[in-house]
């Protein structure tokens, strides 16, 4: 398989991934403005840079989504006493511990090499997560159905499989459409290892993905982009699987939360499978905020996590 060009490569080629904030070589010529190769790639490498880092807020946010909704997983509104870094409560878990979600996501992110996705990698390290080796001290818990079974049994019938856990699993596959390297293909793949790729869940996944990419250009999603999503939520297919725990519900909770403006409290309030979707927001809540340094210390084994995120963007980015 060739390796994909970063998003550093394409960018010396003149790739701008944010609409007007710089201008290229030959629109600098035609109106009579020519622009010097070494202040190009300067505004370039600045611009890389701040998508780095709104990544880096967006893996935080998501990490944070989980570690808050914890405590509270598969409780009724009514029954949640939210606080900001709660311990014990359902999974009698201490303070800033992540569950499965965050372990799903470490997972895949440990399968690139080079820039460049490995389902033989990932089947490998879905093996080891299982044992615990993507969770803190090798203690994995709150694993789903789904992604247990397809683990054990590779070759079984994921076509029903709609929850949450391939997007938990696979949502940074969107980073690499910043440099054009997402291979619709390899995406498939790596869904399909634990949960279906259907029309319904690769829409989901490109609905999410769409908002999410814009936010780390640093645009606002067109009222265009939100209205297609209006529709494709009250299409009766999306509406029918618009139910706790699966991954329509999870996109459409984050969405509908982001354009609300509301809090990841206010997300994990909503009660069920609070750590999920909670996590599935938190990456589009920060993706355009700064992450309070102050919370991250506050989550267990937080400096491992930062090497692994690290190591991660510097193949694709």
């Amino acid at each position: 398989m060739n390796q994909k060009s970063t998003l550093q490569d394409r960018m010396q080629d003149g790739f701008v991934p944010e609409q007007k904030t710089t201008v290229s070589f030959k629109e600098g010529f035609e109106k009579g403005t020519p622009i010097s190769s070494e202040k190009l790639i300067k505004e370039l490498e600045q611009n890389r840079l701040k998508i780095k880092e709104r990544i880096i807020n967006s893996i935080w946010g998501f990490i944070l989504g989980d570690c808050w909704g914890v405590p509270y997983e598969f409780k009724k509104p009514q029954a949640i006493k939210f606080k900001k870094f709660d311990s014990f409560g359902t999974h009698n878990q201490p303070a800033g511990t992540w569950s499965d979600d965050t372990s799903l996501m470490l997972c895949n992110m440990d399968s690139f090499m080079q820039g460049v996705y490995s389902q033989e990698m990932e089947i490998e390290n879905l093996k080891k997560f299982l044992k615990g080796g993507y969770s803190i001290n090798n203690q994995l818990f709150d694993v789903g159905n789904a992604t247990k079974q397809s683990i054990f049994n590779p070759n079984c019938d994921k076509s029903e499989f709609l929850g949450n856990g391939g997007l938990l699993r696979c949502w940074l596959f969107a980073a690499l459409m910043l440099s054009d390297g997402l291979d619709e293909e390899e995406f498939v793949k790596s869904l399909n290892l634990t949960h279906s790729s259907n029309e319904i869940a690769l829409s989901a996944c490109k609905i999410y993905f769409s908002i999410l990419t814009s936010l780390w250009r640093g645009l606002e999603w067109d009222k265009q982009s939100i209205t297609d999503y209006n529709n494709w939520k009250e299409q009766p297919s999306i509406k029918k699987l618009n139910i706790d725990g699966t991954i329509v519900n999870a996109v459409i909770i984050s969405i509908d939360s982001f354009l609300q403006n509301k809090s990841i409290e206010e997300v994990i309030r909503l009660g069920e499978d609070t750590d999920s979707n909670a996590a599935v927001y938190g990456a589009l809540y920060y993706a355009n905020k700064s992450f309070p340094k102050n919370y991250q210390k506050k989550i267990r084994d937080y400096k491992e996590i930062q090497y692994r995120i690290e190591v991660f963007l510097n193949q694709i980015l």
